[in-house]
């Protein structure tokens, strides 16, 4: 008896060990992934012919279920060509490199950040994001290929602005130099919904040169924010120049410029013109489009 019941044991063991294996051949090939194909073009009209064309992309293919994995590719700036498994993705597409740019949040589309690197251990002080164009698919369906489909047309746009500042001094000392900085800068830009991001009180250190009389800069920010905006509160004047003069005296000014830059746009340029006098300083402020090329949009003078 003994002998039999081990030998139907074994039978019954044997059987198990079949089924299972069968059941795990059978959901073998609903696991199987099916690639279809992706084009893409990019269209780069909307952007000012000014800007120097970037090396090349980065697109991001979230799967829009918000599981699952996500596709990092590169490519050139005329277009894009590769497979991915079918499915529906949403897309992030910016171009690279970008040296004055991290990245934060990427494993969600929805939280996927572009941020300007802080140039201080206190984070106080941040660099210019350089020249950042983005476009953003909040749908796209990758099938199965199809030799005749058109590719996807999409055309990536600056989220950048361009602020300008030209400094006449009118003083009887000599003016050995003048320096600069903006406060209340969004040091971060949601890529999925292209919003300002700020977390704290932000600066930018404005480079200004002597130029035929004048001073001289740009920078370029995400954005320049309300002081309501930012956590805690920003600064209350959000532009502050020093003059240093050649008796090793020197002289600050600060002054609130949000109300009239509040109109600028992505892509937009901003002239700054001010005017130190003894009496005080006098500004004017001039939005342009890069695109049309031509100005004004908006003309404010104080």
């Amino acid at each position: 008896m003994k002998q039999k019941t081990g030998i139907g044991f074994i039978f019954c063991l044997l059987a198990i060990m079949s089924i299972l294996s069968c059941c795990r051949r059978s959901d073998e090939p609903a696991a199987e992934l099916v690639d279809g194909t992706v084009r893409i073009c990019f269209e780069w009209d909307t952007v000012p012919s000014g800007i120097q064309p970037p090396e090349g992309m980065t697109l991001r293919f979230y799967p829009e279920s918000g599981e699952g994995t996500v596709y990092e590719m590169k490519s050139d700036t005329v277009s894009f060509s590769g497979n991915l498994p079918v499915g529906n993705y949403r897309v992030l597409i910016y171009n690279r490199p970008t040296p004055g740019i991290w990245f934060r949040g990427q494993e969600q589309f929805e939280t996927a950040e572009a941020c300007v690197k802080p140039l201080t251990r206190s984070v106080e002080t941040v660099g210019q994001p350089d020249w950042f164009t983005l476009a953003t698919l909040g749908e796209y369906e990758v099938r199965k290929e199809d030799p005749g489909a058109e590719p996807l047309r999409v055309h990536p746009e600056p989220i950048v602005r361009r602020i300008s500042f030209r400094i006449k001094v009118t003083d009887a000392r000599e003016v050995e130099s003048v320096s600069g900085r903006l406060l209340n800068v969004a040091e971060a830009v949601n890529l999925s919904t292209g919003k300002s991001v700020a977390s704290y009180v932000a600066g930018t250190d404005i480079p200004i040169r002597a130029e035929e009389g004048l001073f001289v800069g740009s920078l370029l920010v995400f954005n320049l924010l309300d002081k309501d905006e930012i956590p805690g509160g920003g600064a209350d004047k959000n532009l502050r120049l020093q003059i240093n003069y050649a008796d090793e005296t020197k002289e600050v000014h600060e002054l609130d410029i949000y109300d009239d830059l509040i109109n600028m746009g992505d892509g937009d340029n901003a002239d700054v013109e001010l005017d130190v006098t003894p009496s005080g300083i006098h500004f004017q402020v001039r939005i342009t489009e890069w695109i049309a090329g031509q100005g004004p949009d908006v003309s404010v003078g104080k």
